[in-house]
């Protein structure tokens, strides 16, 4: 069985069985809350199930998995490891157009080699950073486009995030999006994070033993241009192009200068969705880091095989 075999297996068809259980009443659920904004649609939440037992009405639970593994490894003889980004998310409803969302987050590793070169034995699992978030799906309108933003808060709760003495992260996301024809949409995207951290460098142990020295990050963004075009009633083509900043803090105890990078990733995503409260979107993308403020950042060639990236983002609401 190839890799991208078992790849979609594991983040596809994990959460699927808890769809097909489920099929029926999904599929005579109430459809899907839709905000307007004159040419302009925005996917929300809704109620798709009867309530849980333990729960108010306004509560809703959801599941979101990020799958990504590196393609340039599956011509190795080792097997790739394959790492799981998940979250359970306990979503409140504060009126039609808002959302509070409570999301304890948890990662696995697959047994394999890793993008570090080290090779895990055997299933890793591990707290991720828990968050807190609030939505808001009609922001304002400028022209055509209609817009929305997340507003996220980290707790350092995860193995790496004590080590290297983080305090909190906060994360806002703004969209832009529009409707170009029938059937076809496009979307801009801005994602920050901001880091903050009781000391700027830390020091920590791969797999293999290896002490690596490093700076923390100061600041991050993520800027994307995205086409949606439907493909057929379960599938839509989903042609992106990202761009990645980062900054790292200056240390001069520990020799580290202020650092600032820039990735570039074309890519190519394929949404399936099978049902309205299930959907996977496969994304391969090619990230190609060309700028550094610094001799010691890494260039790398434009479109190198050894840089693609396979990601599976799945969606599932309850």
């Amino acid at each position: 069985m190839s890799y991208l075999s078992q790849l979609l297996i594991l983040s596809v068809f994990c959460p699927l069985f808890v769809w097909a259980q489920s099929n029926n009443e999904l599929n005579s659920s109430s459809t899907e809350q839709i905000q307007n904004s004159s040419s302009l649609k925005f996917r929300g939440f809704r109620s798709a199930t009867e309530d849980l037992p333990f729960m108010s009405e306004d509560w809703k639970i959801s599941f979101f998995q990020l799958a990504a593994t590196e393609p340039a490894r599956f011509d190795d003889k080792k097997t790739t490891a394959v790492f799981f980004y998940q979250y359970f998310s306990f979503n409140y409803k504060i009126n039609d157009s808002s959302r509070f969302s409570v999301r304890p987050v948890f990662t696995l590793e697959s047994p394999g080699v890793n993008k570090y070169n080290d090779t895990v034995p055997e299933w890793d699992a591990n707290w991720g950073d828990w968050y807190i978030q609030y939505s808001k799906f009609d922001l304002f309108e400028i022209g055509p486009f209609g817009s929305r933003i997340n507003l996220r808060l980290y707790a350092p709760t995860s193995e790496n995030s004590i080590a290297n003495g983080m305090i909190s992260q906060f994360h806002p996301e703004l969209y832009f999006e529009t409707s170009i024809r029938r059937g076809t949409s496009f979307q801009m995207a801005f994602k920050g994070d901001a880091y903050f951290h009781s000391q700027k460098a830390f020091k920590f142990k791969t797999e293999s033993g290896k002490e690596i020295f490093t700076s923390n990050k100061e600041y991050e963004l993520e800027s994307y241009l995205e086409l949606n075009q439907k493909i057929s009633s379960k599938f839509n083509l989903k042609p992106r192009l990202t761009w990645f900043d980062e900054w790292k803090h200056r240390s001069p105890v520990n020799g580290f200068s202020s650092t600032h990078k820039t990735s570039f990733a074309p890519g190519l995503g394929i949404d399936w969705h099978p049902t309205s409260n299930f959907n996977t979107l496969l994304i391969y993308s090619n990230v190609t880091t060309y700028y550094g403020n610094r001799p010691f950042i890494r260039k790398d060639k434009r479109f190198d095989h050894k840089n693609d990236q396979l990601v599976a983002l799945t969606n599932y609401r309850f």
